[in-house]
C-alpha cells in the first residue's frame, strides 16, 4: 500500500490487482493534484479505509481474495457516506445492475481513460447524487461507440442527450427551448432574416440546420462547432442541476444524424465551467 500526492480537496483510494494499471492511473491522479493512496487488493483497501480519511474509492471488481463487490458491501455497512466508483474489464448489464443496486455511483469499463476519470473527480458529479445519475448514463452511452440517447427526467422536466458513435451530438430539454437558435443569433454574426429563412427552409425540407449553414458557407465550421458545444454543454449543465432525477441510456437503431459531435469529457468540462460562471 502506498500513498503520495499534493494537497487536494479530494482524497482518493485506488484499488486494482493489475500492478501496471494501478501505477499508471495512480501517478496520473497524483500529478493531477489528488491525494492518492493505492492498494493491490480488497483486504488492503479495507485496512486503508479503516486507517485513513478517504473521500472517493475507485475499485476494480475482479480481484483475488476480496473482490470489488465485497469491498462495496463493506463500505455500505461501515462507511455508507463514501462515494464508490467501480472498474471492470468484464462488463455486463447484470454486473452493472448489481453494482448500482449496492450503491456504486459509477461503473467504468477498463482500461479507464485517466483524463475522463480526472474530469469526473474534479466535477461536482463526484459529490452530488443527482448528477451521478446523468453522468453514469452518459458514460454508458459513450463507451464502445454507442448510438442512442440519454433520457433525463426530474419532477417537472425531461431532457435528452443524443449520442452518435459514442460522442454527444445534440442535447435539449423541456425548459430549454430556443437555446441553440439564440446562440446562433448572438454568435454567428449572420443576418437575422437570412438565419430565419434558412431555419424555415430546413424545417420544411427536413434538413439539419447545423450542416446546412456550414455546407452553404454561411457559417465557418469551427464557429459552428463552438456554438454547438456551448449549446450541448448548456443543456447538460441544466440537467446536472436537477435533483432528484433519473437518467437512462436508450440504444436505438437510428442514431442522431449530424456531422459534428464531441467527447463526453469535453462536454462535461464545459458544462461545469458554465455552472461555475452562473450567479
Amino acid at each position: 500500500m502506498t500513498g503520495d500526492g499534493k494537497e487536494s480537496s479530494k482524497r482518493i483510494l485506488l484499488v486494482d490487482d493489475d500492478a501496471e494499471q494501478l501505477e499508471n492511473l495512480g501517478h496520473y491522479l497524483t500529478r493531477s493534484g489528488f491525494l492518492t493512496i493505492t492498494c493491490e487488493d480488497g483486504d488492503e483497501a479495507v485496512a486503508a479505509l479503516e486507517g485513513f480519511p478517504i473521500d472517493i474509492l475507485i475499485c476494480d471488481v475482479q480481484m483475488p481474495r476480496m473482490n470489488g463487490l465485497s469491498v462495496l458491501n463493506w463500505v455500505r455497512e461501515n462507511r455508507p457516506e463514501l462515494k464508490v466508483i467501480l472498474m471492470t474489464a468484464f462488463s455486463s448489464y447484470e454486473l452493472y445492475q448489481i453494482a448500482t443496486d449496492k450503491g456504486a455511483v459509477m461503473y467504468l469499463e477498463k482500461p479507464v481513460d485517466p483524463k475522463l476519470l480526472v474530469e469526473i473527480l474534479r466535477s461536482p458529479a463526484a459529490d452530488r447524487d443527482g448528477r451521478d445519475e446523468v453522468v453514469n448514463a452518459c458514460l454508458e452511452a459513450s463507451k464502445e461507440g454507442g448510438d442512442g440517447e440519454v433520457v433525463v427526467r426530474s419532477k417537472d422536466a425531461v431532457g435528452r442527450i443524443f449520442f452518435s458513435g459514442g460522442k454527444a451530438a445534440w442535447a435539449t430539454h423541456s425548459k430549454g427551448a430556443g437555446v441553440f437558435m439564440n446562440l446562433l443569433r448572438e454568435r454567428s454574426g449572420l443576418d437575422r432574416g437570412a438565419l430565419e429563412e434558412t431555419a424555415a427552409f430546413c424545417r420544411k425540407e427536413g434538413l439539419n440546420i447545423i450542416d446546412t449553414l456550414v455546407e452553404r458557407a454561411l457559417l465557418e465550421e469551427n464557429t459552428m462547432k463552438d456554438i454547438l458545444l456551448e449549446s450541448i454543454s448548456s443543456m447538460l449543465a441544466d440537467m446536472l442541476s436537477w435533483h432528484p432525477c433519473k437518467a437512462l441510456f436508450l440504444p436505438v437503431a437510428r442514431p442522431f444524424e449530424g456531422n459534428y459531435s464531441f467527447r463526453f469529457e469535453d462536454v462535461l468540462r464545459h458544462a461545469d465551467v458554465r455552472r461555475e460562471q452562473q450567479p
